[in-house]
């Protein structure tokens, strides 16, 4: 890439890595990375937010007759990394080798917008920082840091952890895209559209992915999933998450995830109206013999509902979907009817109790045999 810029010096360097400091024209900067909007973002946590404020406020800045001038001293610039860079002063010039811009991404695609209506003025300039730094897991470093600053979702933080871009590729084979970052097909079809043309994808959240992976794989943290999914991004806990993740793993839990689901819509529209019975049919229950208030837990019981049928199908990996949910539903159903904590908690709590989760999964253990014949 090839960046035009109006001064740029050498500044702090060290082992192994180099940053140079300068100022760039917002014009010249859109013509460096136009062609590239798909791409050069590819190492920041987070893509192009179009109904933010403050996006816009950048827009009127850089195109306003009387605020553009001013733009140096009210944006806070951006920061590419890169694996190498030359720089020509005499052509003031700085070619980058595998440039990404890691800070800056609203700033530069809202220049890039002004730029597309005519309104970027040509006296709108910028403060640029380049990092030149080879080793991947240095630069994952330098990109969260830079975004800690802001209110940032936890889970924006691992769209660049090498086994999260491992696990998009293997889920893509499977016409699934896993969106590192917010909006990402969108955004990369946008500048590209040729990119992933005319293939159906099933698109992904990340922190849905992960959720859902955990509710159903990572017992200790499943009623995490639960209470608090943003819990489960923190350092320690995503690591040994994501130590045994792979995609084919990823897919049960969501085509599982999606079969509970509408398990629990069939038990909501009963609520809403008692003669839809679909919920009475799907657990083989009559009417007249179905307790209300035996089931109020269904309502919320999507992620203790998921890790109860990944248990109940190590009993046996060829039981059918739907014996393993019903099945699950009643064993939850009957370990909150013998504890009496358990029936005086309000049940959207209590779903989200890691001791619960922990009955359930007592009462597999105790109940195989008797288990084992009733989901073969």
């Amino acid at each position: 890439m090839k960046l035009t810029y109006k001064n740029m010096a050498n500044s702090y360097a060290g082992e192994n890595i180099e940053s140079s400091v300068g100022v760039v024209n917002a014009a010249k900067l859109v013509e460096s990375v136009k062609d590239e909007l798909s791409v050069v973002f590819d190492e920041n946590i987070r893509l192009y937010e179009s109904d933010s404020k403050v996006n816009e406020g950048i827009y009127k800045t850089a195109s306003g007759n009387d605020t553009s001038g001013m733009f140096y001293y009210y944006n806070n610039g951006i920061t590419f990394i890169c694996d190498d860079y030359k720089n020509s002063p005499n052509n003031n010039t700085l070619f980058m080798k595998g440039a990404s811009i890691v800070n800056g991404c609203q700033t530069v695609t809202t220049l890039a917008r002004a730029y597309d209506d005519s309104r970027l003025r040509d006296d709108a300039d910028l403060l640029v920082r380049v990092i030149k730094i080879k080793k991947y897991s240095e630069r994952a470093k330098i990109t969260k840091y830079l975004n800690s600053q802001t209110q940032i979702k936890e889970s924006y933080f691992i769209a660049n952890h090498p086994i999260v871009r491992d696990l998009q590729e293997d889920l893509l084979k499977d016409n699934y895209y896993l969106e590192r970052q917010t909006n990402e097909l969108s955004h990369k079809q946008k500048y590209d559209s040729e990119y992933l043309k005319g293939k159906e994808l099933q698109v992904l959240k990340l922190s849905d992915v992960i959720q859902r992976y955990t509710g159903y794989y990572v017992d200790k943290y499943a009623h995490i999933a639960k209470s608090g999914k943003g819990a489960l991004f923190e350092n320690d806990n995503i690591e040994e998450i994501l130590g045994e993740i792979n995609a084919a793993k990823v897919i049960k839990s969501l085509e599982t995830y999606e079969t509970i689901s509408g398990v629990i819509t069939s038990y909501r529209r009963m609520r809403r109206n008692s003669e839809k019975n679909d919920f009475l049919h799907y657990l083989g229950v009559k009417k007249e013999e179905f307790i209300f208030n035996e089931y109020l837990f269904v309502n919320t019981t999507d992620i203790l509902l998921l890790n109860t049928v990944h248990k109940l199908s190590e009993l046996d990996e060829e039981a059918e979907i739907n014996t393993l949910i019903k099945v699950g539903i009643l064993i939850i159903r009957d370990v909150i009817k013998s504890n009496d904590g358990y029936k005086q908690t309000p049940p959207a709590t209590l779903m989200k109790r890691k001791a619960v989760y922990e009955s359930v999964r007592k009462y597999i253990e105790e109940n195989q045999v008797s288990l084992k014949k009733l989901i073969q």
